[in-house]
């Protein structure tokens, strides 16, 4: 299906939006000339939505040319960029905390960090990683521009959405370091790294990815649970917070039982989870990024030569095809190399040199 036809099908789903102050009114009003978009007046009290979910609403917030159209990008290649920095970036996060209780155990070893004392830090820099990623990926989309943006700017989150999904964020982000401590955490061990620590992020990321693709892949294909899993599809073309957006029962099934099923298959440490667990994160925001570059997962970059690796597009591809999506792999594409659910990349250069054959048509659900 043609990118004209299902720019016509996303929008005979929703009503004409109305002006937010987010754009100037002459911006909005030549948008609302050629598209049509769900209400998503939430934008122009922003400032006043107080607590945790009103920070999380700023923060996701982007600048009003990620929801714009625009051909600057078009008919350029998609750039590749080397990952090198985004792991010197997660890693800022990863080593604050770690340091702190080190220090504090070696100046004072009697002084073993109780939980709770200790959840304090690690979900400071837990969540502040999450934050900045996400500002991070709205500068890089300005820069790079996102996928089929000449056909449509990134998904608002809609007036019906928006606290629901601030929500799922602060229970989110708050659940996934009480689940790390509540699995692994033993106060009596001092921060250790571990020499295998880039084998068992990559091993920890195949056998988490393999529970989710079970998941996901049975969510498009059983019709009860597809009921479930669309409010994670709302958006077409998402946003680095929308990777947050799901139902009730979605998100009890991607924050306890998902990862319950890798801690116990791995029973990895504390201080190979807390790293581990970072780099999920922010493979799972800039995965909702649209980003158009050549950008793969950080535990799967080296998996190109076979064509295993996770880029932007994969996901994007997959949201915007709705439930007929292939590529239901969320930290690599190893799973949908083997069972042959993998779609063909539409503007990124497929840089295997060997490897199943891809997926060539999908459809509009």
């Amino acid at each position: 299906m043609n990118s004209t036809a299902h720019a016509k099908q996303t929008a005979s789903e929703v009503v004409p939006e109305t002006v937010s102050t987010h754009f100037s009114a002459e911006d909005a009003a030549k948008r609302n000339a050629v598209e049509r978009r769900a209400p998503h007046t939430w934008e122009q009290r922003v400032n006043e939505i107080g607590g945790l979910r009103g920070l999380v609403l700023r923060v996701g917030l982007g600048p009003p040319e990620m929801y714009a159209k625009s051909t600057k990008w078009a008919d350029q290649p998609v750039p590749v960029v080397n990952n090198i920095s985004e792991h010197i970036f997660v890693w800022k996060f990863i080593i604050p905390p770690m340091l702190m209780q080190w220090i504090s155990y070696k100046v004072f070893p009697d002084l073993h960090w109780h939980p709770v004392a200790a959840f304090v830090p690690y979900a400071f820099f837990f969540i502040l990683l999450a934050a900045l990623t996400i500002k991070r990926f709205h500068n890089y989309m300005l820069e790079y521009g996102t996928f089929d943006q000449e056909n449509r700017g990134r998904d608002h989150i809609s007036d019906k959405r928006h606290m629901r999904l601030a929500t799922g964020a602060v229970i989110f982000l708050i659940f996934r370091v009480v689940g790390l401590f509540a699995y692994s955490y033993d106060r009596t061990v001092a921060p250790t790294l571990s020499v295998w620590l880039p084998l068992k992020i990559f091993a920890f990321e195949v056998i988490l990815d393999y529970a989710f693709y079970c998941y996901h892949r049975s969510c498009h294909q059983v019709k009860w649970l597809w009921n479930i899993h669309s409010g994670h599809h709302a958006a077409k073309h998402p946003t680095p917070v929308q990777a947050i957006q799901a139902d009730s029962f979605q998100e009890v099934i991607e924050l306890f039982i998902v990862p319950t099923i890798a801690y116990l298959s791995t029973g990895f440490d504390f201080f190979d989870l807390w790293p581990i667990s970072c780099v999920l994160i922010f493979t799972e925001i800039y995965g909702h990024s649209g980003v158009r570059v050549y950008f793969p997962t950080l535990a799967s970059s080296f998996l190109w030569w076979w064509g295993g690796e996770l880029c932007v597009e994969d996901h994007d591809l997959h949201h915007r095809y709705g439930r007929s999506g292939q590529s239901y792999g969320k930290q690599t594409r190893v799973w949908d190399s083997i069972f042959g659910t993998c779609a063909e990349r539409e503007d990124t250069e497929e840089y295997a040199i060997i490897g199943p054959k891809r997926v060539k048509k999908q459809k509009v659900a």
